[in-house]
């Protein structure tokens, strides 16, 4: 009798990596929902609003490195359930804020708990537990973080309008933690002794006739580049760097396009979370595509043009005068964000290598997260000078144009040559 073989342990761990993915959904999407309540009940301006999600972007920078280092010598699971903690503790914390310091102290621990809990914990994992099908893997892990915003967010968004925005986040918190915890508890490390089978495919034999292919992929891990080496390459500082800008835009859009909808264009909250609902559906869309599209053709270039469409999606949403052309804007920036989410997680991975992921990934990270800083803040000060975000807006799309040339140009280094023995 044919033995049945288990299902190979690492599509568990994308399943894992889904859920961490739907509260990083709920911090990058959902708490920004807060900010035109807020600004309503305590008087607060956009650029006081905008600062702890700068604040929270100072601390990613600063826990970067540690964190994909973190990542690559603690595991998974330790890492992501105590983010979800943090993360849980802090949204059910931040229905009682009363003041300014309150509000920035409770978005600190929450920037913290969504650090130990984000794509880069989850990425490193994914990658240490798949070779040929990474971009599939981190990408159907990365869906979360679209179904969140189609689900969550709009829950959110019809808790604040029938009970309350702190009962909101109360019970976000409470869910937060009963329904990621368990969650986090699935993911672990593969073991010491892992040889990859066919892309880890469960139930069959390797029967890829791309024998060259898989050849070439042995050749690239046995030279993964170290974090030095890696520096020392132009295409390294061409991705951070064009990450950088691209995230200079997509952070100050995350937090400033309530206010943008609501106050700018001056549509409902039904009609906001119906935008969001549209742009986070073709988020996953995006997503899908980008997964079955990046292991198939170039990474760089649909990186760079998934870039260069969330700068024309922002100029829809600078000049959106209704619901229609809002609506374009969600679709525009779903599906580009979407693609561009897996692609740019796995590149690193195709261009360095897997041993040293996680720290070559967070030393990117240290890299382009003043960008991330900088976006909401300065979105912020202009909208409060100018009264209207058209100048600000503009201003990211050709943040997000130069972001696109930079990608375009990180071309595939070289992988470096090393005598037996020599690991770097």
């Amino acid at each position: 009798m044919l033995k049945k073989r288990k299902p190979y342990y690492g599509w568990f761990v994308v399943g894992g990596g889904f859920v961490a993915q739907m509260i990083t959904g709920i911090n990058h999407q959902g708490l920004s929902t807060y900010l035109p309540l807020l600004e309503r009940e305590f008087g607060w301006s956009k650029t006081l609003l905008s600062a702890p999600r700068s604040l929270g972007q100072i601390e990613s920078t600063l826990l970067g490195p540690a964190t994909g280092y973190l990542a690559d010598r603690l595991g998974p699971r330790i890492m992501i359930s105590s983010g979800v903690i943090l993360f849980g503790v802090g949204l059910v914390l931040f229905g009682f804020v009363h003041s300014i310091w309150s509000f920035i102290s409770v978005f600190v621990i929450m920037s913290i708990g969504a650090s130990l809990s984000s794509l880069l914990v989850v990425s490193t994992a994914i990658n240490n537990w798949f070779r040929l099908k990474r971009t599939l893997g981190i990408g159907l892990a990365t869906t979360g973080l679209g179904v969140s915003g189609m689900i969550a967010v709009p829950l959110i968004l019809l808790a604040q309008e029938t009970l309350s925005w702190r009962m909101a986040a109360i019970i976000s918190g409470l869910l937060v933690l009963i329904i990621g915890v368990p969650a986090a508890l699935l993911m672990r490390s593969p073991p010491r002794i892992h040889e990859p089978r066919s892309d880890e495919v469960t139930g069959m034999a390797e029967k890829t006739p791309h024998f060259g292919q898989d050849f070439r992929q042995r050749l690239k891990e046995a030279s993964d580049y170290t974090v030095w080496e890696a520096l020392h390459t132009p295409t390294f500082w061409f991705l951070s760097f064009g990450s950088g800008l691209g995230m200079f835009a997509m952070s100050a859009v995350s937090v400033h396009q309530f206010f943008q909808m609501e106050q700018g264009i001056g549509l409902d909250k039904v009609s906001v979370a119906s935008v969001i609902m549209v742009m986070n559906m073709f988020n996953i869309g995006g997503r899908l595509v980008g997964a079955f599209l990046g292991d198939r053709v170039s990474k760089r270039i649909l990186l760079s043009l998934a870039v260069l469409g969330t700068g024309i999606a922002i100029c829809f949403l600078a000049s959106a005068d209704g619901v229609v052309y809002s609506i374009l804007y969600g679709i525009i920036y779903g599906m580009c964000w979407g693609i561009r989410t897996p692609i740019s997680n796995a590149i690193i991975g195709e261009y360095f290598g897997r041993t040293r992921y996680g720290s070559i990934s967070g030393c990117s990270q240290g890299i382009s997260s003043p960008f991330s800083i900088a976006g909401p803040l300065l979105v912020g000060l202009l909208a409060d000078i100018q009264k209207q975000y058209d100048m600000a807006l503009y201003l990211l799309v050709f943040a997000s144009l130069a972001a696109a040339v930079l990608i375009y140009l990180a071309s595939e280094p070289n992988h470096p040559l090393r005598s037996p023995g020599d690991h770097g």
